[in-house]
């Protein structure tokens, strides 16, 4: 579900990372557009990492922050205002447009350490907000694709936006 919604609305880059430990998802994040600039790692813009829970997004965070000049912008759910899940449509509505502004606010961040110079790496994106409302339609919980996707088209617009260069999917395997 995750990937068909992702493939809806995502023009950018996108690799498919699975059946990798993290280490190996490491190495392979690290052979991305990477050029030499003394002794740390220099990669093009913004990255996203995104995939399903436990699929090592977190761990794999923390492993690319020991890179000089690197800055992770953390999940938006670990956010001061993340709301708790919805319950029903008007509290999916509500959280939809809540996640918006933290996304704003994590882009602008992003933004500002891309003008630094860093190599800034997102944990999970609104992409993530598109993919929960997609499956809450398929299994007729209620309907806030449509709204979500509306936010997402227009996030897209807005000058605070920046586009990911690469967005990677880490995946985990069903028996874990």
């Amino acid at each position: 579900v995750f990937l068909i919604a992702f493939t809806l609305v995502q023009n950018s880059k996108y690799s498919v990372i699975s059946d990798e430990t993290v280490s190996d998802t490491v190495k392979i994040l690290k052979s991305k557009n990477i050029k030499q600039r003394g002794s740390g790692y220099i990669m093009k813009n913004l990255y996203v990492i995104e995939g399903t829970s436990n699929s090592g997004k977190t761990t794999t965070t923390r492993i690319l922050n020991e890179i000089p000049n690197v800055e992770i912008i953390e999940e938006f759910m670990k956010h001061p205002l993340s709301p708790k899940p919805s319950k029903n449509i008007e509290e999916e509505l509500k959280n939809q447009r809540i996640f918006l502004e933290i996304e704003k606010e994590r882009m602008i961040l992003a933004a500002s350490l891309l003008k630094c110079d860093k190599i800034v790496f997102m944990e999970r994106s609104y992409l993530s907000i598109l993919a929960v409302s997609y499956s809450f339609l398929k299994l007729g919980k209620y309907n806030g694709y449509d709204n979500a996707l509306r936010i997402y088209r227009n996030m897209i617009n807005q000058t605070w936006y920046v586009k990911p260069d690469v967005t990677f999917i880490l995946t985990a395997d069903s028996s874990e």
